[in-house]
């Protein structure tokens, strides 16, 4: 048998650098991917993105939904303060206010927010009904409108026009 005393053949890989010993082969090398590798691939950001934006197809309409019910209460809380100055208007001079600016003239009351007033009339009293007062009121960040007929109904409703603030009864 023959000994080989030929020099032994260098590797590339110099080894660990703190003299330690290597446990075995690096899988990551050994499958042909540098083992410190940073950041993403494009692959994985396309992932990422089609999962967010999937998120943000799902969740949008109830923000939405959330939102319009948010400006829904707050046109009911405006018109529960307009009712209220138009109460003490009546109480006053014993005749609802013929418009909004009846109760903002006499102090009693200002509008607020963003909240438009669709209507604002006093409908005189009629066969057994008394006089009563019609709010309507819109905001142009939802499609909803809030109205009561005051004292007649004494309640508040709110259905959806389809158009925004109080587009559907403009001209």
């Amino acid at each position: 048998m023959v000994k080989d005393h030929s020099t032994p053949a260098v590797s590339a890989d110099p080894g660990p650098r703190d003299g330690a010993a290597r446990a075995g082969p690096d899988p990551a090398r050994s499958a042909g991917v540098a083992a410190d590798r940073r950041g993403f691939t494009l692959v994985e950001l396309a992932l990422v993105t089609v999962i967010v934006a999937l998120l943000a197809t799902i969740v949008s309409p109830w923000v939405q939904r959330a939102r319009d019910r948010a400006l829904v209460s707050a046109m009911k809380a405006e018109l529960r303060t307009a009712v209220h100055a138009a109460e003490l208007y009546h109480a006053e001079h014993f005749a609802w206010p013929a418009s909004l600016d009846d109760l903002v003239d006499e102090g009693l009351y200002t509008p607020g927010g963003d909240v438009e007033y669709c209507y604002f009339v006093s409908i005189p009293a009629f066969s057994w009904r008394e006089e009563s007062l019609l709010l309507l009121v819109g905001h142009p960040g939802t499609t909803h409108v809030v109205y009561t007929v005051y004292p007649a109904w004494g309640q508040m409703w709110d259905f959806d026009t389809g158009k925004a603030g109080c587009g559907a009864f403009s001209g």
